[in-house]
């Protein structure tokens, strides 16, 4: 009979193509293992170490004691940005002491 879109979840192995040159989208971790970034052979998907970066830690910070792919970007998704923090408090507070 065909697939019921409304019942159903559609599931790709890749949901959104990540392009160095603009703003990436908010990342979650139900699709954040979904994302994908474009280079000189194709399509790949982010690996651990550009998955911290885009969450702003440095790069000395290490996902100790998580080795899965999977893992470690349930942890990424679940996260907030480190700059997006230090925005809106420093924001926050001239707003307070204007």
């Amino acid at each position: 009979e065909g697939y019921n879109i409304v019942a159903g979840k559609l599931s790709f192995e890749i949901s959104h193509i990540l392009d160095p040159e603009h703003t990436t989208p908010t990342l979650v971790a139900t699709d954040v293992t979904r994302l994908a970034i474009a280079d000189d052979k194709g399509l790949r998907r982010l690996d651990i170490r550009e998955g911290l970066r885009l969450f702003g830690f440095p790069e000395n910070y290490e996902l100790k004691d998580v080795v899965k792919y999977n893992e470690a970007f349930d942890l990424l998704g679940n996260s907030v940005s480190i700059g997006t923090i230090e925005l809106v408090a420093s924001r926050l507070i001239k707003a307070i002491f204007r």
